[in-house]
């Protein structure tokens, strides 16, 4: 039974989310709206609609939020199409809705991180051979925001603009460049002697 999203109220911890559909695109040009599928996308960009009453008061109808492709559940309405997440797995709030790193505000205690990608690609932008992210022992990255909780002696000794490296399965990679991890996961910083 299908019903409408004005009648669905998130309970407790859940925040109740519409998501946006992304904007399809080939070779710079718009081929209008069109949802994001579990193949092609990690993530989910998400408009809050309500939030449970054991969610922090920093949860707001009507911010932009970016969350897992396989965080909460589907409800079954009828209008728009809409998850229930646990506040705890929305990844960062947007100031606006595109993904410039600029617009990325990590929740709780994340990191936003500009992945360096410098070494993966040879002069014409083509991608290495055995340059999988994956296969390396630790991948590299500047630190670019903290999130509201991140750890304040973290945040002293590695401030906004250190290079960091962590473990390259760790985070939501939201894309190519710019990846959102917990502060617990960043392994070591560069320093500049």
């Amino acid at each position: 039974m299908k019903m409408s999203s004005n009648v669905v109220r998130a309970a407790n911890d859940q925040i109740f989310l519409e998501v946006l559909p992304e904007v399809e695109a080939v070779e710079g040009l718009s081929f209008g709206r069109a949802l994001a599928t579990k193949l092609d996308a990690e993530f989910y960009k998400g408009k809050i609609l309500n939030v449970g009453a054991k969610v922090p008061k920093n949860y707001e109808p009507g911010m932009l939020a970016v969350f897992s492709q396989f965080a909460g559940k589907t409800p079954p309405t009828q209008d728009i199409y809409t998850k229930i997440v646990f506040y705890q797995n929305l990844v960062a709030f947007l100031k606006e809705e595109d993904m410039k790193i600029e617009n990325i505000i990590p929740t709780q205690n994340r990191v936003v991180v500009e992945v360096n990608r410098d070494n993966d690609y040879d002069a014409n932008g083509v991608l290495l051979a055995g340059s999988d992210p994956r296969e390396g022992e630790v991948l590299g990255g500047v630190i670019k925001t903290y999130g509201p909780d991140a750890d304040a002696a973290l945040q002293a000794l590695f401030p906004v603009g250190t290079k960091i490296y962590f473990d390259p399965y760790v985070g939501n990679p939201l894309n190519e460049q710019i990846r959102v991890l917990f502060d617990h996961d960043i392994l070591f910083a560069e320093e500049n002697l």
